[in-house]
């Protein structure tokens, strides 16, 4: 659920860019360029992060932490002026965003049983990729509508808010993982 939620908001991010980039950072392709390929290298570093680590106890906290500075993350970017600096915070979004979505598909491959473990799967995967169209669409209305700054606010809210409640579930998901 939480992941699904990330996608409606997180996605909005990338549509919100191309606005950054031209009328807010006043810049052309490469920024847009620079701007595109930050999150990747901040995707990498969570890689290597998660690379070390050993079984799955305390990633349901990481999932809760990299939500909320997620949100942190967007609302920084849209408010966020210098070129220099969408870039860097940029790298923390995409390294938050594998680090939330690798965690949680690490807890449900470990603790599905074998049997069902495609289903649940297939449930995952239709969760964060068919959420895409609407954050897209959410993003695209609220940009519309109220600016692209707000919509990068709005939408950052949302994710510090699914965190909040993420986070209430978080002793039901502990036991889960302890068993």
């Amino acid at each position: 659920m939480l992941n699904t939620a990330h996608r409606i908001t997180k996605s909005k991010a990338w549509v919100c860019c191309v606005t950054c980039s031209a009328k807010i950072l006043n810049g052309d392709a490469t920024t847009m360029a620079h701007l595109s390929t930050s999150a990747p290298i901040g995707s990498l570093f969570a890689c290597l992060y998660l690379s070390i680590r050993r079984g799955i106890a305390g990633l349901e906290r990481l999932i809760v932490v990299a939500q909320v500075l997620i949100g942190i993350s967007l609302i920084s970017f849209s408010l966020s002026r210098q070129v220099g600096l969408s870039i860097i915070i940029l790298v923390f979004t995409g390294c938050f965003s594998i680090l939330l979505i690798t965690s949680s598909n690490m807890i449900i491959q470990t603790l599905v049983t074998e049997d069902k473990r495609g289903r649940v799967m297939s449930f995952y995967a239709l969760a964060m990729v068919g959420m895409i169209p609407f954050g897209n669409l959410l993003a695209g209305t609220l940009a519309h509508n109220f600016g692209a700054t707000n919509a990068l606010i709005v939408c950052g809210s949302l994710n510090i808010l699914g965190a909040r409640w993420f986070s209430a579930q978080l002793p039901a998901v502990s036991r889960w993982i302890d068993r």
